[in-house]
């Protein structure tokens, strides 16, 4: 089958309304046309228990065959991630190219956990100051990248489609790592004991399961895929689709909502006054790219998005919607 049409359309709905987003496509592939297909039908599968069923279900189908339908969307949607990402990344493709990417992330974030370790016992405070300090660098690294580099690289990968070697590996070095070590480095703060342990440990365990659980929902419900982890949408917009169903509609940025919960719960789990001031550094990036983020789909999409911004909050649902967050968080629906 060959695809001719320069934009693809797919249904997008906002509490209740629908509209049509154009999805541009730089080149006619039916490739990338399959793509973003399956990245839509993973899409309205995700989000079929709030808004409606998939086309294609008939109606009166049991939850066990929705269920199935959604786990074969996801798997297709996955396999499909990784020819894209072998695509955009040939080196991949080789085993070579898979360990140096690997190392790529566990080296530096190892160096991270060692740079924490160590400040952290110079001074009473360290794991605040070491923690502010690894924020600010990350904030000044992300805004760079969203204002800069990415713009540069879509010029620059236009004609060849494909990402220079260096990016995959800078991107996980310098912008995942660094915000996965500041989630996680609560847990090594010392300090005077904030709560009885009978009270720290539950609590702290509830947060983390409670972030799992929404960044888990918040994955499912926007088709996310390897592609995102490596950065490769933000230079190659064309190939993703936005999103706002499911736990999207409630919310704005529920994966930045999830590791502030796991944080906060690495935090109690230590339980220590310190500990929790650690965590709550960790929201200096986290707003930020949020603000990028946004900032970046407004240029994006317009009007859409400032509309979308105006109903939906960033980071905590409104009082009505909480229940129904609730809902998709623990049910899936």
């Amino acid at each position: 089958m060959t695809f001719s049409h320069q934009n693809i359309f797919c249904f997008g709905e906002l509490e209740g309304r629908c509209r049509l987003n154009p999805l541009p496509l730089d080149r006619a592939s039916p490739e990338g046309t399959r793509r973003i297909l399956l990245r839509l039908a993973l899409v309205c599968a995700a989000s079929g228990a709030k808004h409606g069923r998939l086309l294609t279900q008939p109606l009166g189908v049991s939850r066990d065959v929705e269920q199935e339908q959604r786990k074969q969307v996801w798997k297709m949607s996955e396999t499909s991630s990784i020819d894209f990402m072998e695509e955009r990344i040939p080196w991949l493709r080789e085993g070579w190219g898979k360990a140096m990417l690997l190392a790529s992330f566990v080296l530096p974030f190892s160096g991270y956990l060692f740079m924490f370790w160590w400040v952290d016992r110079m001074h009473p405070y360290g794991a605040a100051m070491s923690q502010m300090a690894l924020s600010i660098l990350a904030c000044i690294i992300s805004y760079y990248v969203m204002r800069r580099t990415i713009y540069r690289l879509r010029d620059q990968c236009k004609l060849t489609h494909r990402l220079p070697n260096w990016t995959a590996p800078f991107y996980l070095a310098f912008v995942i790592a660094p915000f996965f070590v500041l989630m996680i480095h609560p847990i090594m703060v010392n300090g005077r004991r904030l709560l009885p342990i009978w009270a720290a440990i539950p609590l702290g365990l509830f947060f983390i399961v409670f972030g799992l659980l929404f960044r888990g929902s918040a994955m499912t419900g926007s088709g996310f895929s390897l592609g995102h982890a490596f950065g490769i949408y933000l230079v190659f917009p064309e190939d993703g689709i936005r999103v706002d169903k499911e736990v999207y509609a409630y919310l704005r940025h529920p994966l930045s909502a999830g590791v502030i919960c796991i944080a906060i719960g690495f935090g109690f789990v230590r339980n220590s006054t310190l500990a929790i001031l650690t965590a709550l550094i960790y929201l200096i990036p986290i707003l930020l790219e949020m603000k990028l983020e946004d900032d970046e789909l407004i240029e994006r999409f317009g009007d859409v998005h400032r509309r979308y911004m105006r109903e939906t909050r960033a980071f905590f649902p409104h009082c009505q919607d909480f229940g129904r967050v609730l809902k998709l968080i623990f049910f899936r629906g």
